[in-house]
């Protein structure tokens, strides 16, 4: 989930994977409730890149288990007022490990 700073779901935000091997890019958009789901994932190092208009973009190292990837809760920042964005990757979430 994208929340915004009062911790609400930002719709519209940009997810884009980049598996660390060869290159792939993955790009989608959040729905109403902040979430996305890649699916059909190769086992491996990932970067997810989290960012939406006014906000501070939030760069995720993942480990892919499994073929599919959730994003739990990335709180983006504002610009303006970004001293150091803060994600982080759900380790609970299936396929999902923070490297």
């Amino acid at each position: 989930m994208v929340r915004n700073p009062t911790k609400n779901p930002l719709q519209g935000a940009t997810v884009i994977l980049i598996d660390q091997r060869s290159s792939e890019k993955r790009k989608l958009e959040t729905n109403a409730n902040g979430s996305c789901r890649f699916a059909d994932l190769a086992a491996g190092e990932c970067l997810l890149q989290v960012s939406a208009a006014g906000f501070a973009a939030v760069p995720l190292p993942v480990r892919v288990k499994v073929q599919k990837a959730s994003l739990s809760a990335v709180d983006l920042q504002p610009v303006s007022t970004a001293p150091t964005p803060t994600g982080k990757a759900d380790s609970s979430a299936v396929g999902l490990s923070p490297c």
